[in-house]
C-alpha cells in the first residue's frame, strides 16, 4: 500500500507511519525547511512582502514524524511578483503543485521498489 497526501491537514502518528515505512508521501506548498505546517502559502507571501525571501515553492516529500521535514522527492520554485495578490500567488503555487505531484509519486515508487517494499 502507498499513501499520497495532498491537502492533508493532520499530523500522522508514529504508529501509523511505522505501519507504512517509506510509503507515505505528502504535497506541501513550501520549499524544504521553510514554512512547515498550516498556512504555508500565506506565510510565504507575507515573508516576501517583508523582504525576507525572494521566492517560495512547493515539494513532495516522504512523511516522517517531523512536520513537513521528510526526504524530498520533487520540488519547484514558485516566483512571487511585486504586484502579486495572495490569490494570484496561491493559484501559481497550486499549478506548480499539480506539476510536481506525479514526479514525486514516480520517485516514491522507484524508492519503494529499490527498498523491496
Amino acid at each position: 500500500m502507498r499513501i499520497v497526501l495532498a491537502g492533508w491537514m493532520r499530523i500522522l502518528s508514529s504508529a501509523f507511519l511505522d505501519r507504512f515505512p517509506g510509503r507515505v508521501i505528502h504535497l506541501h506548498p513550501a520549499l524544504p525547511g521553510m514554512f512547515p505546517g498550516r498556512d504555508a502559502i500565506r506565510r510565504a507571501f507575507e515573508a516576501y512582502r517583508r523582504g525576507e525571501i525572494p521566492h517560495s515553492g512547493c515539494m513532495v516529500h516522504e512523511v516522517t514524524p517531523e512536520v513537513d521535514a521528510g526526504p524530498v522527492l520533487a520540488q519547484a520554485v514558485v516566483p512571487i511578483f511585486p504586484d502579486d495578490t495572495l490569490e494570484r500567488f496561491e493559484a501559481r503555487m497550486h499549478e506548480a503543485e499539480h506539476r510536481i505531484l506525479l514526479e514525486g509519486i514516480q520517485r516514491a515508487l522507484e524508492r519503494i521498489r529499490s527498498r523491496g517494499f
